[in-house]
């Protein structure tokens, strides 16, 4: 859970709960009959070493040597992984975010980017985090409030239990116990010396996780893309754990890539005790790539949503 300094919020519906907080508009935990569905935020801090539920923008990931270069002129925000000479996940995991609504089953944050000279373009965000019978539901919402177009990316770091319907939290080494099913058709690894991605190409045999591949054995810090989706534009991934013990994520059309991550690099009782499974409207490096980057002209709203649910197995238990 989040500091003391932190003011949070508990929303509680249909066997479902989640935890927010006002600092970084963190969704600090998620659960279903008390089974939790995500990792919670350590007590004490405000945005975790490994930004579990944290929101990520003006872009999602590293950013290579600290800045971009946008039509034309050089934008530097600093890089804060010297070792990786690397910007990592953005500016707004650490602010406090105001309250705009909030009742016992919603709540909606705020805050507006563009207060530096690294990114100075007035972009209003907004994440509404709602418990409903479908799951907890995560929305962003972005709104463009500067009279220049501004390029924009982002992302949310939610990692997934399997958990064992013990209500407690998997420890280390529980992934390698889980499957995992991600309907993707192309892949980047990150590069092993600064974490970025690198070329994106089809899904082989070793990386292919369309038809659910159990984790035991595999690493993986690599961005998916090419996502299969329903008519209705959205796409499905499935953790599974022992005893039907499993967690879904839907995510819709504004979301177009996810960052999978099996917490090999995690210290003590938190490696391979989840899977970070990062739902991003770009992939790592947008600003310098351009790939997938959003540009949101003035005046102009974009979004995208996700919704994180117990699998069907779990679901069929009542509140």
């Amino acid at each position: 859970m989040p500091g003391p300094d932190a003011e949070v919020r508990t929303l509680a519906a249909h066997g479902y709960k989640a935890v927010v907080s006002s600092l970084g508009a963190m969704l600090a935990a998620a659960s279903f009959l008390g089974d939790p569905l995500i990792t919670a935020a350590e007590p004490g801090a405000a945005a975790p070493g490994d930004y579990r539920g944290a929101m990520l923008a003006p872009w999602p990931g590293r950013l290579a040597d600290g800045g971009f270069t946008w039509r034309g002129r050089r934008y530097d925000v600093g890089i804060d992984e010297p070792e990786r000479r690397t910007a990592l996940h953005g500016r707004v995991a650490d602010r406090r975010w105001r309250w705009r609504l909030a009742s016992p089953v919603a709540v909606t944050l705020g805050t507006v980017l563009g207060a530096d000279a690294g990114y100075p373009w007035r972009v209003d965000l907004a994440v509404t985090v709602a418990v409903t019978e479908r799951g907890v539901v995560h929305t962003v919402t972005a709104t463009n409030l500067d009279d220049e177009a501004a390029p924009l990316g982002w992302g949310v770091h939610p990692y997934l239990v399997a958990g064992a319907g013990t209500g407690t939290m998997p420890g280390p080494g529980a992934a390698d116990g889980w499957a995992l099913a991600v309907p993707a058709a192309t892949v980047a690894a990150a590069t092993p010396e600064r974490l970025l991605p690198g070329g994106i190409g089809h899904v082989g045999p070793g990386l292919d996780l369309r038809g659910g591949r159990p984790l035991a054995g595999l690493a993986l810090n690599h961005t998916y893309g090419d996502l299969e989706r329903d008519a209705s534009g959205n796409a499905r991934v499935a953790l599974d754990g022992p005893a039907g013990t499993a967690v879904e994520m839907e995510i819709d059309a504004g979301y177009r890539w996810l960052q999978v991550y099996t917490a090999d690099e995690a210290a003590g009782a938190d490696r391979r005790a989840s899977v970070a499974v990062e739902p991003m409207t770009c992939p790592p490096d947008a600003l310098n790539s351009g790939i997938g980057l959003i540009v949101l002209e003035p005046g102009a709203t974009a979004s995208a949503a996700f919704t994180l649910r117990a699998g069907k197995t779990r679901r069929g238990r009542r509140p």
